[in-house]
């Protein structure tokens, strides 16, 4: 496939997504936490637990762009990684299809590219994501970071440079470094990992690898701590029995230290508390302050079951809301029934 022919397409849909979120951006802060993450990306402070410091450390490069007000110019982050990340489901999208139709034909290649388009723009215009895209807020860069580091283990997969798993770690540091959820890829990683590790074992062992790894986030859970860490052991082995290139201290240690080394921009937050920023949340500039920040100390601990909010009546509820969220006709359309159902005199009343 020729170099326009797959660049075209790409730098297509994220110019007309950048633009779209330009135009739809927030001009000023918005509601919830954006005001708190415009304050401190200007002044350098330190937020809520667990402190998002990657983002605030670029919120203030965007602070300081000569145009606009400083509220705008931090909703701009999340406009371009808004794009960024939509440009990269279509890069997914376009991946995951071209080995499934091998698009030397105009006709294949067409679809391929229709398809990784119809992806890009189904999550582009969503509620949820169209909404995070256009104020001050992590979940745009986070989200972005989650799809880099898919998109990385695809690119792994088809070439097996291992090269591509020192950038994974680094991008994994990094990412917590804005917020968790890029974590959320690990299982999925770990599948693509192990499918292809895997090629010439055995539909059933491949299938029994795969539920194991479906299982895994939710066994984390719910089983002791010290039964998660012998799951995670038992995961490691398996990987270096069946990649024996990477049972080397080299490989092993420099995946460590460039996760780590993405990790220290939580340092940022030591050392600008040490300075007595105007925001500065849990005051992490000693040691116990910062333990107690990272482990989100302040906001106490419950456990799993039972849930504080009824688990059907509320959550599910909730889940259910949020979902349908993404789909404004069906929502519409919900709200009608529900209207319908409880009007006296309906036959459904």
């Amino acid at each position: 496939m020729s170099l326009h022919k797959t660049h075209l397409p790409a730098a297509a849909v994220f110019i007309v997504t950048l633009l779209v979120y330009l135009k739809t951006a927030a001009p000023t802060v918005a509601l919830w936490d954006c005001g708190e993450f415009i304050a401190t990306s200007y002044t350098f402070g330190v937020p809520h637990p667990p402190g998002a410091p990657f983002y605030t450390l670029l919120g203030r490069l965007f602070s300081m762009l000569p145009f606009g007000e400083i509220a705008f110019r931090v909703n701009l982050l999340s406009v371009l990684s808004g794009a960024v990340t939509v440009l990269l489901v279509y890069l997914i999208t376009v991946q995951l299809l071209s080995a499934w139709l091998q698009p030397q034909t105009i006709e294949n290649h067409i679809a391929v590219c229709t398809g990784g388009a119809m992806a890009a723009f189904s999550v582009a215009f969503s509620t949820a994501f169209w909404f995070n895209a256009t104020e001050a807020e992590v979940y745009a860069l986070s989200t972005a970071f989650t799809c880099l580091a898919f998109w990385l283990i695809l690119r792994w997969e088809a070439q097996r440079d291992d090269r591509l798993l020192f950038c994974l770690a680094y991008l994994f540091g990094l990412g917590a470094g804005v917020h968790l959820m890029c974590l959320l890829t690990l299982p999925g990683i770990l599948i693509v990992v192990f499918l292809a590790l895997m090629k010439d074992r055995s539909h059933r062992s491949q299938a029994v690898a795969v539920c194991g790894l479906v299982l895994y986030p939710f066994l984390a859970l719910l089983v002791p701590l010290s039964v998660t860490v012998l799951l995670t052991v038992l995961i490691v082995t398996a990987l270096l029995t069946l990649r024996p290139a990477w049972r080397t201290p080299n490989f092993c240690g420099s995946l460590a230290i460039l996760g780590l080394l993405g990790y220290s921009t939580y340092l940022a937050l030591a050392i600008r508390s040490g300075l007595n920023p105007p925001i500065d949340i849990n005051n992490p500039e000693n040691w116990d302050n910062f333990k107690a920040f990272l482990t989100r100390q302040q906001y106490g601990t419950h456990a799993l079951f039972p849930r504080r909010g009824a688990f059907w009546a509320y959550q599910v509820d909730l889940f259910v809301k949020y979902c349908l969220q993404q789909f404004p006709h069906l929502l519409n359309l919900t709200h009608t029934f529900r209207r319908a159902v409880d009007m006296p005199g309906s036959p459904l009343y």
